[in-house]
Formats: structure tokens, C-alpha cells, sequence
């Protein structure tokens, strides 16, 4: 790897990517829907070493000995089987506790052990040398669940927190904790529940591929997109696939839940975005004096979900009349989620009649649209955007050393289906308190995949370290792996790879 990189720069990427899409008697429909291709990249100092293999999955392997999409998949419904009687297609096999087991998302590691999860209720041990595919679990089993959030959080004490989702028989989120102590358990007997949360919606719930933590507060955000079980149900007779199943309600708004980390209690507050969106990821979420600041990336809508269908993916349509990502900042006031007498001396009461929370002294001055009402027991949340320049931005880093913490700096790229946003063909920084970016360019014909941020082991500001990707050549098989300052947004080093090298979702770097 040709350039500055520093010699204290050592450890694995790992990367999970839809891989085959194209097969001799048929394709996948969706871009998510490819069969997933997990990566390696072994870096130490200016050496890297590229290796990967397919998940060997069920799906992928029933997809390759037909050579056709067999399993219902994101984006592609499931093979039409004629031999199939009426009744058999009205009861399918896969059901709602047996959808595809072709992962694509994240590799992330509980205890010593190294995983890869989607958005099913399948995950995969890997073996972190070879990425051989060793053993295949079931949330159910693992964690008496029908689903799970595939982005678990470790704190400062080296416990482990996900959250997962069952029907029992309504549909519910439960947030479950690992103690640090109980790493060398099995895997089935590592978690144990700390609260319980009924979804709004008595049979279905919302995705949960996200969630923020404080050091003394999960936040889980309830988006209005609901797996309909009467469409799930219907999928042989109608030919759906598995967006077809989540509907897209956004009169139901989206809300807010906190759970204290210490006590496991749900705040009964209600507290709703007074704009309704979909959430793509927690940015980060930290305590600030009496408040929980909370930072994500919001969607308008699901229109993103059709978006990625390959056909649009492959034509010069792609990004056309689509709204993407953009940053945002919500307040929540813990004061105002606590019955308090003298609540009225801290509040006014606007022109809509509405009663506007006071968030104290703490926020930027660069702030103007921020705020907080309160609408009979409600909380109404209204963001600071922090991505002014328009909507376009995704794949969210920031230096793990401050998550759950007051940060300053994330970074992000604008999303693969968005060429036309102001951030296209960027890696950009942004100061989360002035708004101010600061942009490292690339080629047209070049895509980047999310940046990974890895720190400076002895730095001493947040911004000291650097972020790692990949450019992919749209038209050519030319592959880099780039290392940028995180600080100056300079890049200090790149690595060319002849083999092919998948455009990931997100990816883990294990030191």
C-alpha cells in the first residue's frame, strides 16, 4: 500500500456484500437480494491482504443448484413451484420463523466469536481466518425471538445490548443484555431480558436495524413501516416478496421509546418526531446535561426499497425522483418526561397552542429550528438538519471511542441510488455543532462504500485517526481500498486489488 500510513495501523475489516446476482436460468430481482459475499481485508502497516468467499448459506446454495433464485428474498419473491397444491401454498413451509437465511449487512462479534446478520431471523458463525461459514443459528434459539437487531452495542462496561422482536402472541420489542462476565457462556445462554415493549400495532411490528444508547438510556425508535402478517401469510398466492410485507403507515407517526439502562424501566412519556420518517441508522446518542441528544439519519419515506431493484439500479434512471438521507439532530428532555408540579414555570405556551419545553442554554448557537412541545402527554420532537446542503447523506462513521459519549465529528458518503445529491462522489466530515463539512472527492465513475473509522490508539482528539473504504470502479474490475485523515480529510494511502472486491453495506474493523 503505497503512501504515509502509519505503522500503528493493524488489524481485520470485515465486510458483508450482495455478491451473485446473475444466474443461468434466472436473477434476483433486488440489489439486497444478491447472495451475500463476505471480504477480509488483514492490514498491517502498508501490507493488505484481500480475501473472501460466499456465505454459505441455505438460500445461496438451493440458488446455485437450480440456478435460480429459490428462497423469498427482500426484493424477489419465491420460486413458483407448480407441483405445489392450493392448500400448500396458502400454509408455506417458510412462514413467518423461516425466511431466507442469505444474510446481508453486518459482521459484528459477540464474545471472541465472529457473526454476520441480516434483517432475518438467521445468523452465521464465521471462522474469522478462513470466513469458512461454521455454523448457522436462529434467533429463536439464541434468543427467544423471532427477529433481531443485527447492530448489537457494548458499553464502557463491556456489556452487550441488542434488541429483538417476537410474537407472543402480539407482536413485541424486548431488549435484551449481556454481561461482560458471561462472554464464555453459549450463545444461548449469554442474554437475558432487561424490559419489554408492546408494539403499537397488536400483529406486527416495525424493523429495528438501529437503536442509540446514553450511558444511562437505550433509545429505540419506532418507525411506521409494519410487517403486515396477512400479506406475509399470502406470499405463494400472491407472489410477494418481503417489502411487499411492511407496510408504510406514516399517519401513525414515529416514536420514541427510552429504557433505562439501570433499572430496565420504559419512560411512559410518549414522545413522537412531529415529522414522521424512516430511520437508515443511530448515528450516535449521548446525555447532555438534562437531555438525551439524539442524532440519526432520516428518510421521508420507503420509496428506497423499490429503488434498489435492479433493474432501476442498472439504468440511467437510477436516483431520479428519489428522497434519500439526511442528518438530524433531535432533544429529548428527560425533565419533561417526568411528572413535574412546577413543569408550567419552565414552559410557555405558543400560537398553536402548543406548550414549548425549554432545552435549556446547552445547544450551538448555529441551531434555529430545534425545539420540543408539548401536545396534551405528548412530546412533539422537531430536528436540527445538520446536513444543510440537501438530502443525499448516508453510511455514517464516527470514532467508537465516543459512542454513547458527546462527540463533535461523524462522517459519511452519499448513498449508492443518490447521484444527484450535493454530496455524490464525496466522503464528507461534518461538525455536528457548526454544520461546517469538509469534503474529500473522488472520481464519477467511482463508488465509495461506508467509511470505517478506526482511532489513533494514542491520540489525543476525536478526530485523530483514520477512515477506511473502498472505491469500485463502476465499469472496470478495479478495486481500492483508500485510508484517509480523519482530520485533514486528506488520503494518505491507497491499495489496488485485481480480484473483485463486493460493494458492502457496513463493515466491522476487530483489532
Amino acid at each position: 500500500m503505497p503512501g504515509d500510513i502509519p505503522n500503528w495501523l493493524h488489524g481485520s475489516l470485515y465486510a458483508s456484500a450482495p455478491g451473485l446476482f446473475d444466474m443461468d436460468n434466472g436473477s434476483v430481482l433486488n440489489w439486497m437480494d444478491g447472495y451475500a459475499v463476505i471480504s477480509k481485508f488483514e492490514i498491517s502497516g502498508k501490507n493488505v491482504k484481500h480475501v473472501s468467499r460466499y456465505l454459505q448459506s441455505d438460500a445461496y446454495k438451493k440458488a446455485v443448484k437450480a440456478q435460480r433464485p429459490i428462497s423469498c428474498e427482500f426484493g424477489t419473491p419465491p420460486a413458483n413451484d407448480s407441483k405445489r397444491g392450493f392448500f400448500a401454498k396458502i400454509c408455506p413451509t417458510f412462514g413467518p420463523f423461516d425466511p431466507t437465511d442469505n444474510c446481508i449487512g453486518h459482521v459484528f462479534q459477540i464474545g471472541n466469536n465472529l457473526y454476520t446478520a441480516g434483517d432475518t431471523c438467521y445468523f452465521h458463525e464465521l471462522d474469522p481466518s478462513t470466513l469458512e461459514t461454521m455454523k448457522t443459528y436462529h434467533a429463536t434459539k439464541a434468543f427467544n425471538a423471532n427477529s433481531f437487531c443485527p447492530q448489537p452495542i457494548t458499553d464502557d462496561n463491556g456489556d452487550m445490548y441488542i434488541i429483538s422482536g417476537s410474537m407472543q402472541p402480539t407482536f413485541r420489542y424486548t431488549i435484551q443484555k449481556m454481561e461482560a462476565k458471561d462472554r464464555g457462556k453459549n450463545l444461548d445462554r449469554r442474554f437475558s431480558n432487561l424490559a419489554s415493549i408492546p408494539s403499537r400495532w397488536m400483529f406486527g411490528g416495525s424493523p429495528c436495524r438501529s437503536f442509540g444508547m446514553t450511558k444511562n438510556y437505550i433509545i429505540f425508535v419506532e418507525m411506521p413501516v409494519v410487517l403486515n402478517v396477512m400479506k406475509l401469510a399470502a406470499t405463494y398466492v400472491k407472489g410477494y416478496c418481503t417489502k411487499d410485507w411492511l407496510d408504510w403507515r406514516p399517519h401513525d407517526g414515529t416514536k420514541f421509546y427510552l429504557v433505562n439502562k439501570n433499572t430496565g424501566k420504559v419512560v411512559k412519556t410518549e414522545i413522537f418526531s412531529e415529522t414522521t420518517f424512516a430511520l437508515s441508522v443511530v448515528v450516535n446518542a449521548y446525555e447532555d446535561a438534562d437531555s438525551i441528544i439524539l442524532d440519526v439519519i432520516s428518510f421521508p419515506n420507503v420509496d428506497t426499497n423499490n429503488a434498489l431493484n435492479l433493474s432501476i439500479m442498472r439504468s440511467a434512471d437510477i436516483g431520479k425522483d428519489i428522497e434519500t438521507g439526511t442528518l438530524v439532530r433531535f432533544a429529548i428532555p428527560l425533565t419533561a418526561t417526568k411528572k413535574d408540579k412546577d413543569k408550567d414555570k419552565e414552559e410557555s405556551t405558543d400560537q398553536d397552542g402548543e406548550t414549548l419545553v425549554d432545552l435549556g442554554k446547552n445547544l450551538p448557537e448555529t441551531y434555529s429550528s430545534i425545539r420540543v412541545t408539548r401536545k396534551g402527554s405528548k412530546l412533539l420532537l422537531t430536528p436540527e438538519v445538520l446536513t444543510t446542503k440537501g438530502p443525499g447523506f448516508d453510511f455514517c462513521a464516527i470514532n467508537p471511542n465516543y459512542r454513547g459519549k458527546k462527540y463533535r465529528y461523524t462522517y459519511g458518503i452519499s448513498s449508492y441510488i443518490s447521484p444527484y445529491s450535493p454530496y455524490a462522489n464525496k466522503m464528507i466530515k461534518v461538525d455536528v455543532d457548526t454544520k461546517e463539512t469538509v469534503e474529500w472527492e473522488f472520481q464519477q465513475d467511482q463508488v465509495s462504500h461506508e467509511p470505517i473509522f478506526v482511532p489513533n490508539p494514542a491520540g489525543e482528539s476525536e478526530d485523530d485517526g483514520l477512515l477506511i473504504t473502498v472505491l469500485k470502479m463502476k465499469y472496470q474490475e478495479d478495486n481500492f481500498l483508500v485510508v484517509i485523515d480523519a482530520k485533514t480529510m486528506k488520503e494518505v494511502g491507497r491499495a489496488r486489488f485485481t480480484s473483485k472486491v463486493g460493494p458492502w453495506l457496513h463493515a466491522s474493523f476487530i483489532q
